[in-house]
Protein backbone atom coordinates (compact mmCIF):
# COMPACT_ATOMS: atom_id res chain seq x y z
CA UNK A 1 0.00 0.00 0.00
CA UNK A 2 1.22 3.37 -1.23
CA UNK A 3 1.52 6.10 1.82
CA UNK A 4 0.45 9.76 0.82
CA UNK A 5 1.59 12.66 2.55
CA UNK A 6 -0.59 15.25 3.18
CA UNK A 7 1.01 18.29 4.59
CA UNK A 8 -1.10 20.75 6.44
CA UNK A 9 -2.21 23.93 5.40
CA UNK A 10 -0.02 27.34 6.18
CA UNK A 11 -3.38 28.65 7.50
CA UNK A 12 -5.16 28.07 10.61
CA UNK A 13 -8.01 25.65 10.74
CA UNK A 14 -10.85 28.38 11.35
CA UNK A 15 -9.79 30.04 8.18
CA UNK A 16 -10.16 26.85 6.01
CA UNK A 17 -13.25 25.26 7.34
CA UNK A 18 -14.28 24.10 3.63
CA UNK A 19 -11.25 21.68 3.80
CA UNK A 20 -11.79 20.08 6.80
CA UNK A 21 -14.88 17.96 8.43
CA UNK A 22 -14.67 16.91 11.83
CA UNK A 23 -17.90 15.35 12.28
CA UNK A 24 -17.26 13.60 8.88
CA UNK A 25 -14.06 12.38 10.01
CA UNK A 26 -15.79 11.04 13.59
CA UNK A 27 -18.50 9.33 11.62
CA UNK A 28 -15.88 7.48 9.42
CA UNK A 29 -14.06 6.00 12.79
CA UNK A 30 -17.15 5.26 14.16
CA UNK A 31 -18.59 3.33 11.26
CA UNK A 32 -14.49 1.61 11.52
CA UNK A 33 -15.49 0.57 15.31
CA UNK A 34 -19.02 -0.32 14.96
CA UNK A 35 -18.99 -3.01 11.91
CA UNK A 36 -16.83 -5.93 11.55
CA UNK A 37 -14.30 -6.09 8.83
CA UNK A 38 -15.59 -2.28 7.43
CA UNK A 39 -11.49 -1.24 7.15
CA UNK A 40 -11.85 -3.69 4.62
CA UNK A 41 -14.79 -1.60 2.20
CA UNK A 42 -12.10 1.52 2.58
CA UNK A 43 -10.17 2.76 -0.68
CA UNK A 44 -6.76 1.06 -1.49
CA UNK A 45 -4.67 4.11 -0.20
CA UNK A 46 -6.48 5.47 2.67
CA UNK A 47 -4.26 6.43 5.13
CA UNK A 48 -4.18 7.85 8.37
CA UNK A 49 -2.60 11.30 7.17
CA UNK A 50 -5.98 11.69 4.99
CA UNK A 51 -7.67 12.70 8.45
CA UNK A 52 -7.09 16.61 9.58
CA UNK A 53 -7.15 16.12 13.36
CA UNK A 54 -4.14 14.75 14.74
CA UNK A 55 -6.47 12.86 17.70
CA UNK A 56 -8.51 11.19 14.74
CA UNK A 57 -5.15 10.08 12.97
CA UNK A 58 -3.68 8.32 16.25
CA UNK A 59 -7.35 6.28 16.57
CA UNK A 60 -6.86 5.17 13.12
CA UNK A 61 -3.72 4.21 13.33
CA UNK A 62 -4.86 2.18 16.28
CA UNK A 63 -7.53 0.34 14.03
CA UNK A 64 -5.60 -0.14 11.19
CA UNK A 65 -2.70 -2.00 13.57
CA UNK A 66 -5.91 -3.91 15.67
CA UNK A 67 -7.14 -5.34 12.28
CA UNK A 68 -3.31 -6.25 11.13
CA UNK A 69 -2.37 -8.20 13.85
CA UNK A 70 -6.38 -9.88 13.12
CA UNK A 71 -7.83 -8.49 16.08
CA UNK A 72 -10.91 -6.68 16.71
CA UNK A 73 -11.12 -3.02 16.24
CA UNK A 74 -14.13 -1.73 18.09
CA UNK A 75 -13.86 1.30 20.57
CA UNK A 76 -12.89 -1.15 23.65
CA UNK A 77 -9.91 -2.32 21.68
CA UNK A 78 -8.74 0.49 20.06
CA UNK A 79 -9.12 2.19 23.66
CA UNK A 80 -6.74 -0.41 24.97
CA UNK A 81 -4.18 -0.11 22.03
CA UNK A 82 -4.24 3.86 22.86
CA UNK A 83 -3.58 3.25 26.85
CA UNK A 84 -0.83 0.68 26.32
CA UNK A 85 1.10 3.45 24.34
CA UNK A 86 0.28 6.32 26.79
CA UNK A 87 -1.98 8.20 24.00
CA UNK A 88 -5.27 7.48 25.24
CA UNK A 89 -5.40 11.05 26.46
CA UNK A 90 -4.36 12.67 23.26
CA UNK A 91 -7.70 11.77 21.91
CA UNK A 92 -9.50 12.87 24.20
CA UNK A 93 -9.67 9.52 26.22
CA UNK A 94 -12.15 6.43 26.48
CA UNK A 95 -15.61 9.42 26.88
CA UNK A 96 -14.43 10.84 23.33
CA UNK A 97 -14.09 7.28 21.55
CA UNK A 98 -17.81 6.91 23.29
CA UNK A 99 -19.23 10.11 22.72
CA UNK A 100 -18.16 9.82 19.03
CA UNK A 101 -19.87 6.68 18.66
CA UNK A 102 -23.06 7.62 20.27
CA UNK A 103 -23.44 10.90 18.08
CA UNK A 104 -22.22 10.00 14.56
CA UNK A 105 -24.83 8.98 11.88
CA UNK A 106 -25.66 5.95 10.13
CA UNK A 107 -22.65 3.50 9.91
CA UNK A 108 -23.64 2.42 6.43
CA UNK A 109 -22.05 5.99 4.29
CA UNK A 110 -18.78 4.63 5.66
CA UNK A 111 -17.44 4.33 1.63
CA UNK A 112 -19.13 7.92 1.12
CA UNK A 113 -17.22 9.51 4.36
CA UNK A 114 -13.80 8.36 2.99
CA UNK A 115 -14.47 9.50 -0.51
CA UNK A 116 -14.94 12.64 0.83
CA UNK A 117 -12.23 12.66 3.07
CA UNK A 118 -10.03 11.75 0.22
CA UNK A 119 -11.40 15.03 -1.59
CA UNK A 120 -10.74 16.78 1.43
CA UNK A 121 -7.27 16.18 1.87
CA UNK A 122 -5.75 16.39 -1.78
CA UNK A 123 -8.26 20.09 -1.39
CA UNK A 124 -5.16 20.52 1.21
CA UNK A 125 -2.51 19.47 -0.23
CA UNK A 126 -3.27 21.65 -3.18
CA UNK A 127 -3.78 24.82 -0.57
CA UNK A 128 -0.03 23.64 0.34
CA UNK A 129 1.17 23.93 -3.00
CA UNK A 130 -0.36 27.53 -3.72
CA UNK A 131 1.36 28.71 0.21
CA UNK A 132 4.91 27.53 -1.15
CA UNK A 133 4.19 28.82 -4.60
CA UNK A 134 3.30 31.87 -3.39
CA UNK A 135 5.97 32.28 -1.21
CA UNK A 136 8.31 31.76 -4.05
CA UNK A 137 6.78 34.69 -6.05
CA UNK A 138 9.00 37.81 -6.44
CA UNK A 139 8.22 41.25 -4.31
CA UNK A 140 9.76 43.56 -1.72
CA UNK A 141 11.06 41.61 1.25
CA UNK A 142 9.54 43.52 3.90
CA UNK A 143 5.58 42.59 2.30
CA UNK A 144 3.99 39.37 2.21
CA UNK A 145 3.46 37.78 -0.80
CA UNK A 146 0.15 39.11 -2.30
CA UNK A 147 -2.46 37.83 -4.87
CA UNK A 148 -1.25 35.72 -7.69
CA UNK A 149 -2.34 38.72 -10.00
CA UNK A 150 -2.10 41.56 -7.91
CA UNK A 151 -4.88 43.56 -9.32
CA UNK A 152 -7.05 44.09 -11.95
CA UNK A 153 -5.04 43.97 -15.64
CA UNK A 154 -5.06 46.64 -17.95
CA UNK A 155 -8.06 47.26 -20.33
CA UNK A 156 -10.01 44.72 -17.79
CA UNK A 157 -13.66 45.37 -16.76
CA UNK A 158 -13.97 47.12 -13.64
CA UNK A 159 -18.13 46.17 -13.09
CA UNK A 160 -20.59 45.57 -15.54
CA UNK A 161 -24.53 46.44 -15.57
CA UNK A 162 -26.62 44.36 -15.97
CA UNK A 163 -29.98 46.14 -14.93
CA UNK A 164 -31.54 45.29 -18.40
CA UNK A 165 -31.55 47.24 -21.58
CA UNK A 166 -31.37 51.16 -21.70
Amino acid sequence: MTTLNFPKPAQPPSTLPELYKIGLEQALLASLMSIKDAIDRLPDGFTAELFFAERHQLIFKAITDLAKNSKPYDAVMVSGWLADRGKLADVGGEAYLVEMLANSPASYNMTAYALQLIDLAARRRAMVALDRARAQLPGPPDRPPGPVLGGPLPGAVDSLDVSGPR
